[in-house]
């Protein structure tokens, strides 16, 4: 466990992504009050320390153990994935990525269709982009 954890939530005054999240964030920020220091930050206000952590669009978290960054979310996120910031700050691993069961289904789909493609045309080539759709598609699941 690191002797630092933190979570830095740069948003913008006009970013309406923002104005939706942050409701949320601070929600999940308060389950790990005492655990995880949660720093709000308006980029604007704030732009040399966004730009020491290449903040390009917000809204932007950035988990941080000891000091280092360990994982980040641009965009809006869901509870799921800002507990899994705010639990890679706390315990000083990198969030574990879980890709959403539509987004696999459209990868292997696009596998299927690639594979048919091979078939159907006898071009051996496409076999390296189906290799590719499916490594897409499992990628989080290979990277453990």
């Amino acid at each position: 466990m690191p002797a630092s954890a933190e979570i830095l939530y740069f948003t913008g005054a006009s970013c309406r992504i923002c104005s939706i999240m942050t409701p949320l964030v601070e929600e999940v920020a308060d389950d790990f009050d005492a655990r995880v220091a949660f720093t709000p930050l308006d980029s604007a206000r704030h732009s040399k320390r966004a730009s020491a952590y290449n903040v390009m669009a917000v809204p932007t978290i950035v988990a941080l153990a000891d000091g280092e960054e360990i994982g980040r979310a641009v965009g809006a996120q869901t509870p799921g994935a800002l507990k899994r910031l705010f639990s890679a700050a706390e315990s000083g691993e990198p969030p574990k990525s879980v890709m959403n069961p539509r987004d696999r289904m459209l990868r292997i789909g696009f596998a299927i269709a690639l594979a048919v493609l091979a078939v159907t045309t006898g071009q051996p080539a496409v076999w390296i982009a189906v290799a590719a759709a499916l490594i897409a598609a499992f990628w989080d699941h290979l990277r453990r």
